[in-house]
């Protein structure tokens, strides 16, 4: 049975690197998209008035000047009301910058390079997450390990039991579920809370869970050279509903796959999305890409950053 990120992608390889550790120079397909420019790159400091700290909300939206403002707790649904009003902003007040502007332009293709490719395999056959994570931090100077931060990661230590057909299990909302090492034992995956919470350890203003946009906005983060971490499945394709089953958690009933995956996407042109995979043995990997942004979205849409 797949057991969470463990089985082999059936994506097509794009050209090879090189690629043996983390923060080295990442070789990708010679289609692999080059601008003739540089991109727009990702907004700063508002201009005066500065924002309006009192509103304590994660995400404030500016309008009209910085005059009409509105504060959001998530991103997605911060962005989803600037896309509505011209010549809007994005403050994140954590940081005390710009985030999104709209309308925010990208390139039709770009590809972020250098960014260094690191395995899952032999080590940590369900860590797909965390190496996708380590990927992301190191591109960015930390010097982490997917050891690290498997150590480090949120667990949610509930027992596998399949109790008159109902399997009772974690939910991966919460942390970890069962064994990352031990294929012997049950164990599946991570979503994106956990591991936002993990990556604010590290970058504590800088962390963005960008969890709900849509899969054109995640572009627009790569254009600006920020590559974006994301929970995928192995195919890169829709999945059949009987590739999913019902979990009974102590927070309640969840579907899963255990074809859950993590990559990390580092380009895009108008035909496929570049990524890093850690379960493929180089950097460098491609898949078509309405596929692979229908597979995002059935998996819920996950997606985390780092600003700058």
């Amino acid at each position: 049975m797949i057991t969470g990120c463990e089985a082999l992608p059936v994506y097509e390889q794009a050209s090879p690197g090189s690629i043996a550790s983390p923060v080295t120079t990442q070789a990708m397909a010679d289609t692999a998209p080059i601008p003739t420019s540089a991109p727009t790159p990702a907004p700063t400091e508002p201009p005066s008035p500065a924002a309006d700290d009192s509103l304590n909300s994660p995400f404030e939206v500016y309008c009209g000047g910085w005059v009409d403002v509105t504060g959001f707790d998530s991103f997605s649904d911060a962005l989803a009301y600037a896309k509505t009003k011209d010549n809007s902003n994005i403050y994140y007040p954590v940081n005390r910058t710009i985030i999104w502007t709209n309308p925010a332009s990208r390139p039709a293709s770009y590809q972020i390079a250098n960014v260094g490719f690191i395995s899952q395999l032999p080590d940590y056959p369900r860590g797909c997450e965390i190496t996708s994570l380590a990927m992301l931090m190191n591109y960015f100077g930390a010097r982490v390990t997917k050891a690290e931060l498997a150590d480090g990661i949120a667990k949610d230590d509930t027992a596998y039991a399949k109790i008159n057909g109902r399997i009772y299990f974690g939910n991966p909302n919460d942390g970890f579920v069962g064994s990352m090492t031990d294929m012997s034992k049950h164990g599946f995956g991570v979503y994106h809370t956990p591991v936002f919470n993990l990556l604010s350890q590290y970058f504590q203003t800088s962390a963005l869970d960008i969890t709900g946009v849509d899969f054109e906005d995640l572009l627009a983060f790569v254009s600006w050279n920020r590559p974006v971490w994301i929970i995928t499945n192995t195919s890169f394709a829709v999945l059949p509903a009987k590739d999913f089953e019902t979990w009974n958690t102590p927070d309640g009933a969840i579907d899963v796959t255990y074809s859950e995956h993590s990559v990390l996407i580092t380009g895009y042109d108008e035909n496929f999305i570049y990524f890093n995979d850690p379960l493929a043995k180089t950097g460098g990997s491609k898949a078509p890409r309405e596929a692979f942004a229908a597979a995002w979205e059935q998996m819920g849409r996950q997606a985390v950053v780092i600003t700058n």
